[in-house]
């Protein structure tokens, strides 16, 4: 039997083998989600201790299948021992996102009644699940900004992939929350105090520099 950092790590293998955007109605994507899904599984579960890189991980490609509860499980799971994990802050994002962007009165308020689903009440819903967006993509930047103080005072190992991959997924996040009127100014700062020269390009320098213009390009949004 592997160890779960080695389940971990099979995963990880599996996830370098996706391009920059992922299809889940696509069957073969469906089954590299799958076989993802059950490595980090088995890392979580093989190990003796909390596994939050492996449970985080998790809960983005719980998310990926379908599967929003689990995905809400697992992402709750890795807060309560990391509470600055990026990717299970990223999931917390993408429920509070869809709950918004797929937002009907009479379906989000059936506790309340039919009778309840007034203009009032819906507006009063729709406002609280936009604080929620707000809230929720706020955490993401700071947990990108944690990961990188955390990075540094522990003397962590530092990979630019890891980095550039995090930076473009906050990207994606500030150009969601715009089309619903929102912005967070947090998500383009820390962007552009990343350390980049710090962290090493590694053959990156063109991607960096393309987050770098677009984070700066924000500014003036």
């Amino acid at each position: 039997m592997l160890t779960a950092r080695q389940y971990y790590d099979k995963a990880l293998e599996v996830i370098r083998t996706f391009g920059p955007k992922v299809d889940p109605s696509d069957p073969n994507t469906r089954k590299r989600l799958l076989t993802i899904a059950s490595y980090l599984q088995l890392a979580v579960n093989n190990s003796e201790e909390p596994f939050p890189d492996a449970s985080a991980r998790l809960s983005v490609y719980t998310h990926a299948l379908g599967e929003q509860k689990l995905a809400r499980q697992y992402a709750l799971e890795t807060l309560r021992s990391r509470p600055h994990s990026f990717w299970a802050r990223v999931t917390l994002f993408n429920l509070a996102y869809e709950r918004l962007v797929n937002f009907n009165p009479y379906t989000d308020n059936s506790n309340l009644g039919l009778q309840l689903a007034t203009v009032g009440i819906s507006l009063i819903s729709r406002f609280d699940k936009r604080t929620g967006v707000h809230l929720a993509a706020k955490g993401v930047a700071s947990a990108y900004q944690e990961t990188i103080r955390t990075d540094f005072i522990m003397g962590n190992d530092v990979d630019v992939e890891s980095y550039v991959t995090m930076a473009e997924t906050l990207l994606d996040i500030d150009d969601a929350i715009r089309r619903v009127n929102i912005k967070e100014p947090t998500i383009y700062h820390v962007i552009l105090n990343t350390p980049w020269q710090s962290i090493g390009l590694g053959g990156f320098e063109e991607i960096v520099d393309e987050i770098k213009a677009r984070a700066g390009g924000l500014l003036y949004i």
